[in-house]
């Protein structure tokens, strides 16, 4: 339990959320109406050791763009030099192509025209670190107006399984737990469908990150169909399993992506480092009934 995102993802997200905004502070110069989000594991609060950190940089000053590209640019040699693991924005529209920041009204007219179906499902992961208050208040109207308009059609699950196979196509060997076929991008996928085909998505005025365990303590969620409460927590207990093993390797500063003769050392590394709860995960194949 205590090596679960739940609690070591808590532990790890609240201290880099409290180095993140010290780093923001320490900028010199940047508009007022800039704001940071995290995305991705830490949005929802389940980063590991040395993961990514997934940003999202957002103003409400068309003219300020330039200047506040420089900040963000500022912000992370700050926190580079300050030790944080690496920072990623290519979760920004259009991605590298675009802008390190952009403005709400720029995301609007992203999101109601070109926004791409597995962006809309990682916005499900988004959370405000710090700040001016009011463009992430304005922010999040937007994106949960939008996620309130999810429908979910043949043309978008198409997309979303070609992406999908392209992420697979990045794991080299089942220890790649985070791109392999039912690893922790499926459950992922799967999570965040669920909460945009929800009544919770469709009703919800606050932002709230998408997680299995959010989703489990939700009265009334109605799981989809041929979709069990047997199957919900063995997803959940596979992804905890999937993390811990990142988790562990990153402390160690392991491979996961090596070659298959490291398998038999990688299975006893991690018996003997997580014990019961590995060898009775790896045994449950199927949810009970």
């Amino acid at each position: 339990e205590k090596w679960s995102p739940s609690t070591t993802g808590t532990l790890i997200s609240n201290i880099l959320d409290k180095a993140l905004k010290k780093s923001f502070e320490l900028l010199d110069t940047h508009s007022p109406g800039l704001c940071v989000f995290a995305m991705g594991s830490l949005g929802t609060k389940e980063p590991r050791f040395a993961s990514d950190l997934d940003l999202l940089f957002v103003s409400d000053d068309e003219s300020a763009l330039e200047s506040d590209a420089e900040a963000i640019k500022r912000f992370i040699e700050i926190a580079g030099s300050a030790g944080l693991p690496r920072i990623d924005i290519r979760l920004r529209p259009e991605g590298e192509a675009s802008p390190p920041v952009n403005t709400v009204e720029r995301f609007r007219e992203y999101l109601k025209n070109r926004v791409s179906p597995w962006e809309l499902l990682a916005y499900t992961r988004l959370r405000y670190i710090c700040g001016n208050e009011a463009t992430c208040e304005k922010f999040m109207k937007e994106i949960i107006k939008r996620l309130k308009d999810f429908k979910l059609t043949d043309y978008i699950l198409d997309e979303l399984l070609r992406v999908r196979e392209k992420l697979e196509s990045l794991s080299n060997t089942k220890w790649s737990v985070k791109h392999t076929a039912g690893g922790g991008y499926d459950i992922e996928f799967v999570t965040a469908l669920m909460f945009l085909t929800s009544e919770i998505s469709s009703t919800r005025e606050e932002p709230v990150p998408a997680t299995l365990k959010y989703l489990a303590r939700q009265k009334g969620f109605s799981w989809p169909k041929g979709l069990s409460m047997g199957d919900v927590e063995f997803l959940s207990e596979a992804y905890e399993l999937y993390y811990r093993i990142e988790h562990g390797a990153g402390l160690q500063g392991l491979n996961l992506s090596s070659k298959s003769v490291r398998d038999k050392f990688l299975s006893s590394y991690f018996g003997k480092l997580f014990g019961k709860g590995y060898w009775s995960c790896l045994l449950y194949t199927s949810p009970s009934p």
